[in-house]
Formats: C-alpha cells, sequence, structure tokens
C-alpha cells in the first residue's frame, strides 16, 4: 500500500469521527446550532494538498455521511462537499499555506462558497432549506472555522509529514 493510500485513509477515518463527533455527540453538549464545519475544513487541506481527485472523493464521503446524520435532503451536503473538494483541488501544488494567514483567508473564502452552493442547489432543485446570510448563526459558524482552521491545518502538516514526506510524492 502505498503513503498516499496511507494518507488518504488515515485523513478519511479522521474526517468520519469528527463528522461523527460534530453530528452526535456535540449536540448532546453543546447548541448544535453553532457548530463549525470541520469536514469542509479538512476537505480545504487535501483538495490544495493532494489535488482534486482526492478532495473531490474526500468531499463526497464526508457529504455523505453528513446527509446520513443530518435532516437535509439526501445528497445535498454530498453534491456541495465534492464540487468544492474538486474546485479547491484546481490549487494543488499552486498554493502553499503560512501558519494562519491562508488558512484563514481561504475558509473564509470556502465557507461563503458553501452557502452560496447551498442556495444555488436549493434554487435549482426546489428544495426548502432554511438558509440566511449573515445571520447570527452563520457569523458564529464562519468565526469558528476560522478560529480552527489554523489548528487542524497544523495538525495535518504533522500528520502529512509523518505519513506522507515530501520526498516520496509522486
Amino acid at each position: 500500500m502505498s503513503k498516499r493510500t496511507i494518507f488518504f485513509a488515515v485523513s478519511m477515518m479522521i474526517v468520519l469521527f469528527l463528522i461523527v463527533i460534530q453530528s452526535v455527540l456535540a449536540s448532546l453538549f453543546f447548541n448544535s446550532n453553532y457548530m463549525p464545519d470541520l469536514s469542509l475544513i479538512i476537505i480545504l487541506y487535501i483538495s490544495v494538498n493532494f489535488g482534486k481527485n482526492i478532495g473531490q472523493v474526500m468531499g463526497f464521503s464526508s457529504g455523505l455521511v453528513l446527509d446520513s446524520l443530518s435532516g437535509v435532503p439526501f445528497g445535498l451536503n454530498s453534491m456541495v462537499k465534492l464540487i468544492i473538494g474538486y474546485l479547491l483541488g484546481f490549487m494543488e501544488g499552486k498554493v502553499f499555506f503560512d501558519s494562519i494567514i491562508l488558512p484563514v483567508v481561504m475558509i473564509t473564502v470556502a465557507t461563503i462558497f458553501k452557502y452560496l452552493l447551498y442556495y444555488v442547489v436549493s434554487i435549482v432543485f426546489s428544495i426548502s432549506i432554511d438558509l440566511n446570510f449573515f445571520t447570527y448563526k452563520y457569523l458564529i459558524e464562519l468565526f469558528l472555522n476560522i478560529v480552527l482552521s489554523p489548528v487542524i491545518f497544523l495538525l495535518f502538516n504533522i500528520l502529512s509529514k509523518k505519513l506522507y514526506p515530501v520526498r516520496d510524492r509522486s
């Protein structure tokens, strides 16, 4: 098994674990209306560092799990996360993350784009979902994504260097 496959498998297990934590356990202890989108942060990292193919698979898989755990129409999260993972994958090799600024800028853009995609998909497929831009809930999620993205990027940089060194990326 290649190091790329191992890194992808470990990343997928982490994403699935975080989705379950975020969707199931956090609602028991926190107000589930105000949660960061941890899968979006990881999809951003994976897509930009490993390309559109892995990004779209990661996005679709995590979206599928989110669809099965949430009350939204089945396929909504899968489609949105797949599109985000695919489009962000075009930045592979073109963007190099520093410690704070670029992850914050990119997660801000990705979060706004996620909500725009939800809006477009809901119009195209006549899905009734509650989307209000720049509400308190939206701004809290954006803030939490901004705060957590540098931390998650740092952890995934460490994991990436351990499992998938740069010199072996071929």
